[in-house]
């Protein structure tokens, strides 16, 4: 992997969280899914969209030594299709995208179809609904 790739990468994820307008989108036992609203790129039928998941305290998971609270990444969504892919991730030892920044993954980049009920159904019907 290219390092000053990594490197950008992790500085967007660092300036889309300072201009966030984050939209809660989900919720789940473990963790609460965030969309950032204001920083959507959409070309065609293609969002990119910046998305939050804020790992719950109480989540049964919580219990368990875990290295992250919450965690930033960047991900397409193809409308038409129903499929998704991640592009980055970058994990944080605060809620909200706070704290000291953890690991960092980049996606595999494969598209993925989107499973129902799943907090990626729920982000792509936000972004691929919006005008």
């Amino acid at each position: 992997m290219d390092l000053s790739w990594a490197m950008a990468m992790a500085l967007s994820a660092a300036s889309a969280c300072a201009n966030a307008e984050w939209v809660k989108v989900a919720q789940s036992d473990a963790a609460t899914f965030y969309v950032d609203n204001a920083n959507m790129v959409k070309a065609d039928t293609v969002v990119k969209v910046w998305h939050l998941t804020d790992l719950n305290e109480t989540s049964p998971a919580s219990a368990a030594p875990r290295s992250h609270q919450s965690s930033i990444g960047q991900s397409e969504y193809d409308c038409a299709a129903h499929k998704y892919r991640n592009g980055y991730s970058a994990q944080y030892a605060g809620p909200m995208g706070s704290g000291l920044p953890g690991r960092s993954i980049i996606g595999s980049r494969a598209w993925v179809p989107i499973t129902s009920n799943s907090p990626e159904e729920k982000i792509s019907a936000f972004a691929c609904n919006k005008p």
